[in-house]
């Protein structure tokens, strides 16, 4: 089945973002093949993070602001 490209992006951008995602997901995977195993720990690892920070066992810093006291500590 042939489908010509501008259609199909057509179609991609019309979607709602939820089916964007799953889209965008799909042809990631189809670039960088599943790795079973480290893939299902990667998830694991994930989810343990996001209920660390749900419970208020971890609490997240604004990236930039990070990254501004560590160049402050490392100016001379």
């Amino acid at each position: 089945m042939l489908v010509d490209t501008a259609e199909l992006v057509s179609v991609a951008e019309s979607l709602p973002i939820a089916l964007k995602i799953q889209l965008i997901d799909k042809l990631l995977n189809s670039l960088n093949p599943v790795q079973g195993n480290i893939d299902a720990l990667w998830q694991q690892e994930v989810e343990k993070r996001l209920q660390s920070i749900q419970t208020g066992e971890v609490i997240a810093e604004d990236g930039e602001q990070v990254f501004a006291q560590i160049w402050q500590r490392l100016e001379p």
